[in-house]
């Protein structure tokens, strides 16, 4: 995985940058998908980066609640999208 190409402006940031990322390898757009994508860009969690960049170039919603359950166990209870 590569982020997407953002055009280089002021006004980029990270989260447009995550959100053109998802949008190009076709994740939905919940929550939980946005804190992976965010927290692997910004490079904060390395480990969490090389399990997002492993991914297939479609993802499935299946692979990325496993990564989520992995590295954000907290959020990925019953009733949380």
């Amino acid at each position: 995985m590569q982020p997407a190409f953002v055009p280089n402006d002021r006004n980029t940031d990270i989260a447009s940058t995550v959100v053109a990322t998802m949008r190009q390898l076709g994740v939905l757009g919940l929550p939980r998908n946005y804190e992976i994508f965010y927290e692997a860009l910004s490079g904060s969690n390395h480990e969490l980066s090389l399990a997002v960049v492993s991914l297939s170039n479609r993802p499935t919603q299946e692979e990325l609640d496993r990564i989520g359950r992995t590295f954000f166990a907290q959020h990925h209870g019953p009733g949380i999208v």
